[in-house]
C-alpha cells in the first residue's frame, strides 16, 4: 500500500491498516529506522504498573545485586516466571 507524506511531514495510514493494527487516535507509536534504512512504525506496548508486592521487593535488594545478568535482575522485578 502506497502513501505520500504531507508538506509538514505527516504520513497518513490508510484506513485499512489503522483498523488492522488497531489504531486510534492518540495510539503511540514508535518510529524508527533499520539496518537497511526502511522505516519502521510499531504500536507502543503499554506496561502494567507494578505492584506492590513488586515495589516493596525492589526495596528489599541487597545493595550488592546477586544476578548475574541484568535480565535476570528484569525478569525478578518484573515478577517473571522462569
Amino acid at each position: 500500500m502506497t502513501t505520500t507524506m504531507t508538506a509538514t511531514g505527516q504520513v497518513p495510514i490508510p484506513e485499512s491498516v489503522r483498523t488492522a493494527a488497531g489504531l486510534v487516535p492518540g495510539t503511540p507509536l514508535e518510529v524508527s529506522i533499520t539496518r537497511s534504512g526502511n522505516i519502521l512504525i510499531k504500536k507502543v506496548k503499554k506496561r502494567r504498573p507494578l505492584t506492590r508486592e513488586q515495589i516493596e521487593a525492589v526495596r528489599q535488594i541487597p545493595r550488592d545485586f546477586p544476578w548475574s545478568s541484568t535480565d535476570e535482575f528484569m525478569a525478578f522485578i518484573r515478577g517473571d516466571d522462569n
